[in-house]
């Protein structure tokens, strides 16, 4: 089961998309906010912003709901509980 969880988690990065890769960075740097990490980015487009903080939602579900990893899975849901209560 965790091999096809850790198949599922490696899915959802979108290759070749630097805004999934910084989505996924900032996850895993625990920013409550993704915008510091739009700065490694090699060129900014008008949808940056956007599609930066939607793969950073991506991957906080699929280590919410995925993650082998129970600490990772207990984090994950607690930001997204944290941030549905700050954007009602």
């Amino acid at each position: 089961m965790s091999g096809s969880r850790l198949l599922i988690d490696w899915e959802l990065a979108i290759f070749g998309d630097e805004k999934s890769d910084l989505g996924r960075l900032a996850v895993r740097l625990r920013l409550d906010d993704p915008m510091p990490v739009l700065a490694l980015a090699d060129r900014r487009d008008p949808t940056a912003e956007g599609r930066l903080h939607l793969y950073r939602h991506i991957h906080l579900l699929a280590d919410a709901a995925l993650s082998t990893d129970p600490v990772v899975r207990e984090r994950a849901a607690s930001r997204l509980n944290s941030s549905r209560s700050a954007h009602p």
